[in-house]
């Protein structure tokens, strides 16, 4: 009975998170190539087109093909090349099923010797609030990284956007991506549940920072690798320990090292949604530290939410019942259902990688 309300409660948390989509543009002087990838799931809920997707979510190219006129369509809506003498009509489109996801590319016989050469999406706009798409720029040895979101949905090519705008966007994507990262926010809040003063807090939430801007870090640049799929299991299982221990033990000295272990994989999990290019592309290093600098403060933001609260039911327990501490019900009964959550997310993401 236990699972099933915690399968009931959670699942809405547990869906995959819309509004992540990547692209990769190549402006030559007379053309542009771009290659879209999108979540098959976020095309058929946002474009309304049966892919018959497995549990999954993955797409049989059979299906894709049988369904590419309207995929196309739906794309190409969404997808605006334009400059200064209007809009630029693509003259070529081919899509890839890919696992969960579809890439299309996208050729259009506009390119640099047009002023004012624009790119902007509206991709998947109508899903979620907010989207992020990231997107490399290529040209020629060089390479420019930069998210678009629904405030900022394009940007000039022969004008590539400054450090102060990379900076802004992967800001508030690092922010908004850790308000929507339920697993990372359920184990920090996991972690200082028995904590009555600040300063275990602070050694927490400092171990995980560290660790985490060290994976992300390491990942972006690809020097470290590791199976997603075992990422994410992994993050899930941390969920649960550190929720379980809560019954076992009140002792906030050994968490900070909990939070530096654990922390370390969930770095890993940060770079995915980074979803950051390859090692020494311009303006890689701006992105990745205004992106954990996003993270960080969300992190603080829900840490001092969380902590306030805590905090404000002990002194009302204190007036309640002249016991300092805090309710055991209350840590345990938060705890459970943190633990539940962990270990529906575990079996759900080992079940979906066999």
């Amino acid at each position: 009975m236990l699972v099933l309300v915690c399968l009931n409660a959670f699942a809405p948390a547990l869906a995959h998170d819309p509004g992540m989509s990547a692209a990769t543009l190549l402006p030559a002087a007379h053309a542009l190539e771009i290659e879209l990838s999108v979540k098959a799931i976020d095309v058929e809920t946002e474009g309304g087109i049966d892919l018959a997707l497995s549990p999954e979510g993955t797409i049989d190219p059979a299906v894709l093909a049988a369904r590419q006129a309207e995929v196309k369509a739906y794309l190409l809506e969404r997808t605006e090349v334009s400059h200064a003498g209007g809009a630029c009509t693509p003259a070529t489109i081919e899509l890839q099923a890919v696992e969960d996801g579809i890439l299309a590319f996208i050729g259009y016989p506009c390119g640099l010797q047009d002023a004012g050469l624009r790119y902007a999406t509206r991709l998947l706009h109508d899903l979620a609030e907010p989207t992020v798409q990231t997107v490399l720029v290529v040209q020629g040895e060089g390479s420019v990284s930069v998210a678009l979101d629904n405030e900022h949905p394009g940007l000039l090519l022969g004008d590539p956007p400054g450090p102060a705008t990379t900076f802004a966007v992967f800001f508030r994507s690092g922010i908004i991506h850790l308000f929507i990262g339920f697993d990372h926010i359920a184990f920090v809040v996991a972690l200082v549940l028995w904590a009555d003063r600040w300063w275990p807090v602070v050694k927490v939430v400092t171990a995980f920072t560290l660790a985490h801007s060290l994976t992300l870090a390491l990942a972006a640049f690809r020097l470290v690798e590791l199976p997603s799929a075992l990422v994410e299991a992994v993050i899930a299982l941390s969920v649960m320990l550190v929720a379980l221990e809560n019954f076992r033990s009140r002792d906030m000295s050994a968490r900070a090292s909990r939070a530096f272990l654990f922390g370390l994989v969930h770095g890993f999990g940060f770079a995915s949604v980074l979803g950051a290019q390859a090692p020494g592309k311009d303006g890689l290093l701006l992105g990745i530290l205004s992106f954990n600098l996003g993270v960080e403060a969300g992190q603080l933001l829900i840490v001092a939410a969380v902590m306030s609260i805590l905090f404000t039911l002990d002194r009302v327990w204190l007036a309640a019942t002249g016991r300092p501490g805090r309710p055991v019900l209350l840590v345990r009964g938060i705890s459970a259902l943190i633990a539940c959550l962990g270990a529906f997310w575990l079996i759900s993401r080992l079940a979906a990688s066999v």
